[in-house]
């Protein structure tokens, strides 16, 4: 069985409607379905739920797709997270799936185990616990966030996974243990373990804190790279903190582990950290998919004042909407909770600043320099709105002309342009709406919704057709008719582009009639492209002043209309 044959299959055992309604409160409206679009906000329900073709489409945000899509949109996952997440729901085995482009399971289960074996090392480790119950990390914590203890033997792990069937070479390559002149070495010693998990609630790696403070050894370390684990992509407590990021719409960034489980600890659920090293562009896109604001939360430190200036560089960049908490100079933001406590960190929270209060509150004494590194950093933005934003902030603070400003960043720009002239095209169809010609496009639907209706219309010129991408879309319904294919719809999909898809989801969306009303409705259009075409070329004619053609096509378009009855 093939991969499209799984994905099939899977698709088959659930149904949109039942997977979208935990999530979107739906009601019936026709043949549809309709509700509140989790996407966008809005307060008119514009997001239908087609359950004959197993497709959802909004006409507000003009987001769309099919359930495996839906759920990756909603929660943030990969194709393959997905994949999983609904399998769960199915009870499908997708074991077959995954073995048909990798081995990941294998690391799965390798990091599952490894996970286990260091939860159960924590049991017995007086001084590990004791560092947790120091820390105020309490056991139900511990419980939930599977937290653990690497033992300080040579290769006590690699002995474990040997004993539990795995080959040597495999456990190599998951990073967990190394090798080096024959003997085996445990990558992880003595260290207090935080396991990293996916979407999936799958672990997939791990970040390891030094126990004893008597060695050279790096304070923390993390896992190497591996075919399940990407650093610059993964962010620690993300699997818990999606939903409340989403309810809240906006996520806390803070610089490490103990951060993120002391705010869980306290009830600040939307925390999340990178795992030890810088943040990145794809940790932004990733939370930018949940909601576009992020509040830093960094250590008041001078490396943690550079780390907040980095991360306004890549929000920016990502055109995110970015507020700064300045801490005290000595605190962090577990020290915070834990000495001051939750409404401090409240109060902290509610006095988040802008970028541009940032600037100026830490960099501004020579308020032209500081201006121009703020103009440079707004340019990063392809929002326009936000850098009117920031703009007028400037001006507030600097007493500066908007009109100044403007021209600055007109300048700016220009020099950027000769520097890096662009290239850059868009080619993202996902949430783009392709505008057709509102005939081209009812024909289409029609044939869509009703696929038996092109034996009405046989031997029509889909070269009537004025949109090049309705005449692909409707070449591609004459082959799977011919193939005699009876899901014309799930064949179409399948053999459409990403711009042909986006149309067909939209339409596909669209209401549906009956019979006798689509019967006449496709002869309707029919006659008015063709009309069209007689139209069109009745003005050529006229142009070159060739009256014999002129005159029949005036002849033919008499007849058509009389036949039609329209004079």
């Amino acid at each position: 069985m093939n991969q499209s044959d799984i994905i099939n299959e899977l698709k088959e055992q659930i149904d949109i409607v039942d997977i979208i309604s935990e999530y979107v409160t739906l009601k019936k409206a026709g043949h549809n379905y309709k509700g509140l679009c989790p996407f966008h906000q809005e307060k008119t329900p514009s997001f239908t739920v087609n359950p004959s073709r197993q497709i959802y489409y909004c006409f507000g945000c003009h987001k769309g797709g099919d359930v495996i899509n839906f759920v990756m949109s909603y929660h943030n996952l990969t194709f393959m997270e997905a994949i999983q997440n609904l399998s769960d729901k199915a009870g499908v085995s997708i074991q077959k799936f995954q073995g048909v482009s990798t081995n990941k399971e294998v690391f799965y289960r390798i990091y599952r185990l490894t996970c286990d074996y260091f939860k159960e090392n924590l049991k017995s480790h007086k001084k590990a616990l004791e560092y947790f119950q120091k820390r105020g990390i309490d056991s139900q914590m511990i419980e939930n966030y599977e937290l653990g203890y690497s033992p300080q033997g040579r290769d006590s792990l690699f002995q474990y996974l040997i004993n539990k069937g795995f080959d040597k070479e495999v456990i190599l390559k998951s990073s967990l243990v190394n090798t080096s002149k024959g003997q085996y070495f445990d990558f992880f010693r003595d260290r207090i373990m935080f396991p990293i998990l996916d979407n999936s609630e799958r672990v997939i790696a791990f970040g390891g804190r030094r126990l004893s403070d008597n060695n050279t050894s790096a304070k923390y370390i993390n896992s190497a790279e591996t075919p399940i684990f990407k650093k610059g992509d993964t962010l620690f407590g993300l699997n818990k903190a999606r939903g409340e990021i989403a309810k809240k719409n906006y996520s806390i960034l803070v610089e490490g582990y103990m951060d993120v489980l002391t705010c869980h600890q306290f009830g600040f659920l939307n925390v999340i950290a990178p795992l030890g090293t810088a943040l990145t562009s794809s940790h932004l896109q990733r939370l930018k998919k949940i909601s576009p604001n992020i509040v830093l939360l960094f250590d008041g430190d001078n490396a943690g004042i550079n780390a907040a200036k980095r991360a306004i560089e890549l929000s920016f960049m990502s055109s995110l909407f970015v507020k700064i908490v300045i801490l005290p100079n000595t605190e962090d933001p577990d020290s915070v909770l834990r000495n001051k406590g939750k409404e401090e960190l409240k109060k902290l929270l509610s006095m988040a600043i802008s970028p541009v209060a940032f600037y100026f509150k830490l960099f501004g004494k020579n308020v032209v320099e500081c201006t121009r590194n703020l103009l440079n950093l707004i340019l990063l933005t392809e929002d326009l709105l936000q850098r009117e934003v920031y703009i007028k902030e400037i001006a507030d603070k600097t007493n500066m002309s908007e009109s100044i400003l403007r021209q600055e960043i007109d300048r700016l720009i220009k020099k950027k342009e000769k520097k890096h002239p662009s290239t850059k095209k868009n080619t993202n169809f996902s949430q783009e709406t392709i505008m057709l010609d509102k005939l081209d496009e009812y024909i289409l639907m029609l044939i869509v919704s009703k696929p038996y209706l092109l034996n009405k219309i046989t031997g029509f010129d889909i070269n009537l057709f004025e949109d090049k991408l309705v005449r692909d879309i409707f070449q591609k319904i004459i082959l799977i008719n011919e193939a005699k294919s009876k899901t014309v719809f799930s064949s179409l999909m399948a053999m459409c582009n990403d711009a042909e898809k986006n149309v067909l989801i939209r339409i596909g969306s669209e209401m549906s009639l009956d019979d006798d009303t689509a019967k006449e409705a496709i002869e309707d259009c029919i006659n008015k492209i063709t009309l069209r075409m007689i139209d069109k070329n009745i003005r050529f004619a006229t142009e070159k002043n060739d009256l014999v053609l002129l005159n029949n096509l005036i002849e033919q378009r008499r007849k058509l209309s009389l036949q039609h009855g329209k004079i």
